[in-house]
């Protein structure tokens, strides 16, 4: 921010607090002075992007160290395709990381976008066109319609002067400017004698003295936030990196013990070592990251088709633990385009359909007295007395209000003001054409509407070349001021103290809505009675005219959905208060606790804390308070989204645990956030919770299918080691290191990567989000145990039954024909427990045949473990033996035995345990 509150301090004191001159602002020569003071005006990158830093942090974690050790020693060991598999495996997934973080690192170029090339300034008394860079405090701008602000300033002059401020503030309309002095501490969206770097004048035209360039505007303090701001890993990349550890050194604890004693039992060393290695690299699935981000990649491709862009592969899981949707309103709720909603005269009261600029939309009219009975009432009864869709030319009282703000108006459809040319539309919608309505009463003079006035007036001649008519546009209270009759159908009567205040109470009505109303007042007379000079009396008015910016269509279901998913949705706006709140009640948000920027500003972090969980609307907030409510949900431990479309919600976007712009959103909301909903529509983020949910589902799926069977294998390996020990007697290993690696290779990859295409479970977005403290092991790690236990065993068993190792003088070819039968088994026993998987509630209810990519899995992996057996050379590679059709039958029977045991016992224990799942 600038040091000094500008807008707080007299205009003489700024000048002086400069040294300028606000008719001939700087010299040339003072002007390079401060430029080497103060530096060009331009945003600056704090911190350098060293792509070297970002690509060695891509192999830094446990288990791909882990995975790049067992690389070397297999290579050493004569394992080298192996060694090169690993080596393969983590280079591209390291790759594939550093393009996903560097690309996402990009932010600051999005702000330099927004600066403006070229500036109009006041130097050595005399107006030149200069680069905006060279702009330094103290110069004095011209600013005009359309022309983007370079710098912040403090106003001078104003003539008729708005500045859309949305993409800082996030208000919807707007700000209108003025030259007063405002007190200390005012927040940024009510500072109306400013004006802020990257913002836009909507109409009229001023001078301003410049007070702070580049990273000293608020463009540049939003800057600084965005570059300090850092995004810790994601809950699946934690989990990863805490199954790595757990595996390695569970691998690892295992094995040192099983060497030593192998080595004691009188084992030849180096085999047992080859062996343990082998059994540490299958016990560490190194295909699986790799096959996460596969898993990931396709889960962004059915994303892209519904309209949601994903910028960074790892954050689409993190969407199935969210539980908390921050979102901006303006853009995001909203369709961030002013609608006429509502018009009221004295007799009706209009419903206008249809949003944002296109004319299209039916009008339907509830007669009531707005003089009569209490407005409320009226208006909560008008869904059972609309009568047909309207022309305008039906009712005297609607046509007087459409003529008026279409000719008391300087708008297109198009093109103008938004306020104005939302009631352009409104007329159109009534099929009222402006061009043809300006040739039947062409404009004679006008007064064009101010800030200090608060109206506008136009004076147009009529058919008959004596008379005229004048139209008066404004704020409620400026117009009523200048009435002294009002139409009722086709009579005008006195304006009555009753109707004023009844007009007052019905303005206040729909001000309460979150609408900005505007009233309109007529006079017929003489050309000679409407001088420009002189204030308007005397008028008739014809009625009330209620804008917003309405909700979209299919917000309020889709955070209906959200609730039902147990996903609180909090909105945070730069607007009022009470457009928030009638915003919020629309869309379904709970409004009776609002927090505004003021509220919120005296508040401690602590009871910061306490207040996020109770409440659901925010307004009137900067982009510190963003931070602040951020910060304060993710202290008490949510996941949060957030959404948001302008610059104002940049470090916002890059603090969440996920950032979601839209599609229409500046470009630095883009570059920051993490996924960008292209059509704007909250609704598409529905999709993206489930998919993230989906993608969850699937990586501890295929966690569990690789981890149950990698356990049994540790437990087959151990258990002749530990037998031996035991009943003191040798027995040979049941699985060769060559084994072992093969099913690492066969069974890790493709069967998981056809898991990770499997869809979603029924009652998905019925369960609430999971808790950060949701391991990936959470509701499997029983599964994971007793089916490794179950596989050693049944695969014991069947080797022991081949080679029954307590007989003596057993031969070389009865161990081989054993170890085959017990390789296959175990691939089979995988191949075939894949299916298990795929539901909590076992293979049936999943559908054996619902997932084409799982059936063509095990067909082709089972294809090869058949080549291997069959092919004379692989058997000897391999050093299995052949097998009849008997053996095949004893494999596929123990396997598919030992998988219907496994859901008999899962069965059993959901019964006792009394759950689904």
């Amino acid at each position: 921010m600038p040091l000094k509150q500008y807008y707080a301090l007299p205009l003489p004191e700024i000048v002086s607090e400069l040294n300028t001159d606000l008719k001939k602002g700087l010299s040339t020569q003072e002007a390079q002075v401060r430029l080497l003071h103060y530096g060009k005006n331009k945003l600056e990158q704090l911190s350098s992007i060293s792509p070297l830093r970002i690509f060695f942090a891509q192999f830094s974690d446990f288990l791909v160290l882990l995975l790049i050790g067992a690389s070397i020693i297999s290579f050493f060991i004569g394992e080298k395709k192996e060694s090169l598999v690993i080596l393969f495996i983590v280079i591209v997934n390291g790759a594939i990381g550093f393009f996903q973080e560097y690309r996402a690192e990009r932010s600051i170029e999005a702000l330099r976008k927004l600066e403006s090339p070229h500036s109009i300034v006041i130097r050595d008394g005399k107006e030149q066109e200069i680069p905006s860079e060279e702009l330094v405090p103290g110069d004095i701008i011209k600013l005009s319609e359309g022309c983007k602000i370079p710098a912040d300033a403090r106003l001078t002059l104003e003539a008729d002067f708005q500045v859309n401020e949305s993409l800082l503030t996030g208000e919807s309309l707007p700000v209108t400017k003025g030259l007063e002095t405002l007190k200390e501490n005012t927040l940024i969206s009510e500072r109306t004698n400013m004006v802020f770097s990257a913002t836009i004048v909507s109409s009229g035209r001023g001078k301003a003295v410049v007070t702070a360039t580049g990273m000293d505007t608020e463009v540049g303090a939003i800057a600084r936030m965005v570059q300090s701001e850092t995004k810790g890993v994601t809950p699946l990349q934690e989990k990863i990196e805490h199954l790595g550890k757990i595996l390695g050194l569970v691998a690892i604890g295992i094995a040192i013990p099983g060497f030593i004693l192998g080595y004691f039992q009188g084992r030849e060393p180096f085999s047992l070592f080859l062996l343990f290695v082998s059994l540490v690299v299958s016990a560490v699935p190194e295909g699986l990251p790799i096959i996460i981000t596969i898993t990931l990649a396709l889960g962004v491709q059915r994303l892209l088709k519904a309209k949601t862009l994903v910028r960074r592969l790892p954050i689409v899981e993190v969407l199935g633990g969210t539980d908390v949707i921050c979102t901006d309103k303006t853009g995001t709720l909203t369709c961030n385009a002013m609608t006429v909603e509502n018009i009221v005269t004295a007799d009706y009261f209009f419903d206008i359909e249809g949003n944002g600029f296109t004319p299209q939309g039916d009008v339907f009219g509830s007669a009531f007295s707005l003089f009569e009975k209490t407005q409320v009432q009226e208006v909560e009864k008008q869904e059972e007395n609309r009568i047909t869709p309207l022309k305008a030319q039906q009712l005297s009282s609607l046509q007087k209000v459409l003529d008026g703000i279409t000719l008391c108006n300087d708008a297109t459809i198009d093109l103008g003001d938004p306020t104005e040319r939302a009631l352009i539309v409104a007329s159109a919608k009534l099929d009222i054409e402006k061009v043809e309505l300006k040739k039947q009463f062409p404009r004679i003079d006008e007064v064009p509407f101010s800030s200090d006035r608060k109206y506008m007036l136009t004076l147009h001649q009529e058919k008959d070349a004596n008379k005229t008519v004048a139209f008066l546009k404004g704020a409620v209270e400026i117009v009523l001021e200048k009435c002294s009759s009002v139409i009722v159908g086709n009579k005008t009567v006195e304006l009555t103290k009753q109707h004023r205040e009844a007009i007052q109470q019905m303005n206040e009505l729909l001000a309460s809505q979150g609408m900005r109303v505007l009233a309109l007042g007529y006079k017929k007379g003489t050309e000679k009675e409407f001088p420009q000079q002189q204030p308007p009396s005397e008028f008739i008015f014809a009625g009330l005219i209620g804008m917003i910016d309405p909700p979209r269509a299919e917000v309020q279901p889709a955070i209906a959905t959200c609730r039902h998913a147990g996903i609180r949705v909090v909105m945070i706006t730069g607007d009022h208060r009470l457009t928030a709140e009638a915003i919020g009640k629309k869309v379904g948000l709970e409004s009776s606790n609002i927090l505004t920027g003021d509220t919120l500003e005296a508040m401690s972090d602590a009871e910061l804390e306490i207040a996020v969980e109770k409440t659901s609307i925010f307004a009137r907030v900067s982009s510190e308070h963003k931070l602040r409510i951020l910060s304060a949900f993710q202290k008490n431990k949510h996941v949060v989204a957030m959404i948001g479309d302008g610059v104002n919600d940049a470090p916002a976007l890059k603090k969440a645990n996920i950032g979601i712009s839209v599609g229409s959103g500046t470009d630095l909301s883009k570059e920051t956030s993490d996924m960008v909903l292209l059509d704007d529509n909250f609704a598409t983020f529905e999709k993206a919770i489930k998919e993230g949910r989906v993608i969850f589902d699937n990586v501890q799926k295929f966690v569990h299918a690789l981890l149950a069977v990698n356990l049994g294998e540790i437990l087959l390996v151990l258990s002749s080691i530990l037998l031996s020990v035991i009943s003191r007697k040798a027995i040979p290993v049941i699985l060769l290191p060559i084994h072992l690696l093969w099913i690492n290779l066969l069974t890790d990859s493709i069967p998981a990567m056809a898991l990770g295409l499997d869809g979603a479970v029924d009652g998905i977005m019925a369960r609430k989000p999971r808790s950060q403290n949701t391991t990936i092991f959470s509701g499997i790690l029983f599964k994971i145990i007793v089916t490794g236990f179950t596989f050693a065993l049944v695969t014991f068993v069947v080797f022991s039954l081949f080679y029954p190792w307590w007989l003596p003088n057993l031969s070389d070819k009865q161990l081989l024909y054993a170890q085959t039968i017990a390789f296959c088994l175990i691939v089979f026993f995988e191949l075939f427990y894949n299916f298990t998987t795929r539901s909590p509630r076992g293979a049936l209810h999943a559908g054996l045949f619902t997932n084409k990519w799982l059936l063509g899995a095990v067909a082709l992996c089972g294809s090869l473990q058949v080549l291997v057996i069959s092919v004379p050379a692989l058997r000897g590679l391999f050093r299995v033996t052949s097998l009849d059709l008997i053996d095949w039958g004893i494999i596929l029977g123990s396997a598919l035995g030992g998988v219907i045991l496994l859901e008999l016992v899962f069965f059993v224990v959901r019964k006792v345990q009394g759950t689904q799942y």
